[in-house]
Formats: C-alpha cells, structure tokens, sequence
C-alpha cells in the first residue's frame, strides 16, 4: 500500500503509527511524507506527483479537510 502524506508530523512519529498497520492489513504500509510548502512545488513542477495527482486515489481524511495544491 503506497501512502503519501502531506502535513507537519514528524517521519518517526508517522512511522511509529503505521508500523501496526502492516500486521493488521497484512500487507506493507510504504508512507512517502512531504511537508505542504514541498507539495505546493511538487504538485506543480514534478510530474511524477503529476501523474499521482491525475490518477484515481482514496482520500482518507475527513471530507472538510482543506484540500492543498494539486
């Protein structure tokens, strides 16, 4: 499972959260964490994040979260 994260936690305590997950889903959890000034720029020039961006995905925050660039 590819996660990506977009917020101000530090990749140790995100880590140690998702750490359990890999035992109750029973797959791996692989979490890429970017703060929202690095996705603001990502969003718009790598076109990676791009194509992650114009792709479909599952968003897992509630529906009244701010959505950042992209």
């Amino acid at each position: 499972i590819d996660l990506m994260v977009v917020g101000r936690v530090s990749l140790d305590d995100l880590l140690d959260h998702l750490a359990p997950l890999d035992a109750q889903l029973g797959r791996s959890v692989h979490a890429n964490l970017h703060h929202p000034a690095e996705w603001a720029v990502l969003s718009r020039d790598d076109t990676v994040v791009r194509a992650i961006l114009d792709s479909p995905t599952i968003r897992i925050v509630p529906d009244d979260t701010p959505r950042l660039a992209g």
